[in-house]
């Protein structure tokens, strides 16, 4: 059976509780009060699922804000997959605002910032990596994506996701798999009805140029020459065809400009970057300019390169960051568990 952590601050005096819940959503999101002398009370519980974790949670009325800062220092390269159980929720994702209800279910990419509201709200929440999700649905913008309650297809998938949490701490190896790629497979037919759906799929010849030419970038990110110019030479594309290509990525400049600054932020987590200059790692990661490239990366992630490889991280080493979190749950569990539903 698998291990349940369980955390409430129910029995912690006001000011340690608002600590605790702070400590044990950090991973996720930084989380402080909706009003500024408010405390915060909250509880989690969660089982890990495969890869992936399961939980449910509730908290009284709070922000919960994932920035740039918040994205780097904890590499969840993860959708949660949210059911709204009770109260309410208000989101920004991007250019998108969502009011969220009983019965609605969301999605969260990890990798994108956002900021919540919460009012007195229960959740049933499961992450899914990103590569199982873009495998079976493709690639899509989901961030922020909104299904009402009410459809029958929302209404199987909500009931699936209640016998997914009550039935997880049971499910290990192939069972749990499979069972969490299910959540998948529903999520497909619930937003097929939607416009994020609706977008045209690639199609399969596209969708192999599309996997090299992030290869070919991958690979060649310290060549300052790197440019949507330079792919249209090297894959034979023409400009408009590399555009509807990774059009639902924000184009293939964005690409490169970021996949160049996570090289850079994970150079500084490595601990050969004490000796190496900013300057010489702005170079190495196809930046042509190293002020440039702190203004970029100060936009990107809240934080200077120089702050950032001061301040040191923790969570390098950790084969699963859902693991480690769930670990740090485990940690800070309460010992007096109520049962799992």
């Amino acid at each position: 059976m698998n291990k349940i952590a369980f955390i409430t601050t129910s029995a912690l005096d006001p000011p340690e509780g608002t600590e605790l819940w702070r400590k044990v959503t950090r991973p996720i999101s930084d989380t402080t009060p909706l009003h500024a002398n408010d405390q915060m009370t909250g509880s989690i519980k969660a089982t890990v699922l495969s890869s992936s974790i399961v939980a449910k949670l509730t908290s009284n009325s709070q922000l919960f804000s994932r920035n740039g800062r918040t994205i780097s220092r904890y590499e969840l390269d993860d959708y949660f997959i949210q059911l709204m159980l009770s109260g309410s929720r208000f989101g920004e994702f991007g250019n998108s605002r969502l009011s969220i209800n009983v019965g609605d279910i969301y999605i969260e990419d990890l990798s994108q910032p956002y900021t919540i509201e919460t009012h007195g709200s229960t959740v049933l929440s499961i992450s899914a990596p990103r590569q199982q999700v873009e495998k079976l649905l493709g690639h899509k913008k989901l961030h922020g994506a909104l299904l009402k309650y009410g459809s029958p297809i929302v209404k199987l998938l909500t009931d699936y996701l209640l016998g997914l949490y009550a039935l997880s701490p049971k499910l290990e190896g192939d069972e749990a798999l499979e069972a969490r790629d299910a959540v998948i497979i529903l999520l497909s037919g619930a937003l097929a009805g939607m416009n994020i759906a609706a977008q045209q799929p690639l199609a399969v010849t596209q969708m192999l140029l599309y996997d090299r030419i992030l290869d070919y970038i991958s690979q060649n990110l310290h060549i300052s020459a790197l440019s949507p110019e330079l792919l249209m030479e090297q894959f034979g594309i023409s400009r408009s065809n590399l555009y509807k290509i990774f059009e639902a990525d924000g184009g293939i400049a964005k690409i490169i400009r970021d996949k160049r600054l996570d090289l850079a932020r994970k150079r500084l987590l490595l601990p050969e970057s004490k000796t190496l200059s900013i300057k010489t790692l702005a170079f190495e990661c196809g930046f042509t300019s190293s002020e440039h490239f702190i203004r970029l990366f100060k936009k990107h992630y809240g934080i200077t390169p120089a702050s950032f490889k001061a301040e040191g991280i923790t969570l390098t080493n950790s084969t699963s960051l859902m693991q480690y979190y769930h670990d740090t749950l485990l940690s800070n569990t309460t010992h007096e568990r109520p049962s799992w539903c």
